[in-house]
């Protein structure tokens, strides 16, 4: 079983408990975070104790372990810290991103350069030997996948790209009849971006819907 960690520790009652993670279990943790921010129930803060909690027991009951919500918050801000620095690296100059290892690729030299230009900081050159050493390519795809899952959403009254040129695409109306169904999916956004996923065959019914309620002589 790959590890990726002795992770850090919550304290309790009963003292430190240190969480050895493995690939697989720090990949299911984050799986379970993107879940959540999929679902839209992570306020804009940061995930709350609840959510670290419902992983927890999420985790606990798949891995037969015996985490706290505590310690979870704790890997995943390790994560974090790995994930950020991974970004930092991709942006260095001739870096390149390996999508099938998932993995950053660096020419030797550039490497040992990036090293040595970083040892003022050793717990950061100590990230860099255990990201490049012990990220597993699953591991470090799923947190590529966290960073994408907790960008800014574009704004949910955004107009789908070439909305008016799929109407003019579809025959039997006039541009008249087009202009008006348009001003109306352009004040409503939820019915455009529904109307763009449908086939042709739906459009043309939504329309056909619309023109015949609304149209008038």
């Amino acid at each position: 079983m790959a590890t990726d960690a002795t992770d850090e520790s919550a304290v309790g009652s009963e003292g430190r408990s240190v969480v050895c993670w493995t690939t697989s279990m720090s990949t299911f943790m984050l799986k379970h975070l993107c879940a959540i921010v999929e679902g839209g129930a992570r306020t804009s803060t940061g995930f709350k104790m609840m959510h670290y909690n419902g992983c927890a027991r999420a985790l606990n009951e798949h891995f037969r372990q015996s985490l706290t919500g505590a310690q979870i918050s704790n890997h995943h801000r390790t994560i974090k810290k790995k994930f950020a620095m991974i970004q930092k690296i991709k942006d260095t100059v001739g870096a390149q991103w390996d999508d099938e290892t998932s993995t950053i690729r660096l020419e030797h030299e550039m490497a040992i350069n990036y090293i040595a230009k970083h040892k003022k900081d050793p717990t950061e050159e100590e990230g860099l030997v255990s990201i490049l050493g012990r990220v597993g390519s699953e591991l470090a795809a799923a947190i590529i996948t966290a960073g994408e899952k907790s960008a800014p959403q574009p704004p949910l009254d955004e107009i789908p790209d070439a909305l008016y040129e799929t109407l003019l695409g579809i025959e039997g109306f006039s541009e008249v009849q087009i202009a008006h169904y348009f001003a109306f999916l352009v004040e409503n956004p939820k019915s455009a971006k529904a109307f763009m996923k449908m086939g042709h065959t739906g459009q043309k019914t939504w329309m056909a819907r619309y023109i015949n309620k609304e149209w008038k002589d």
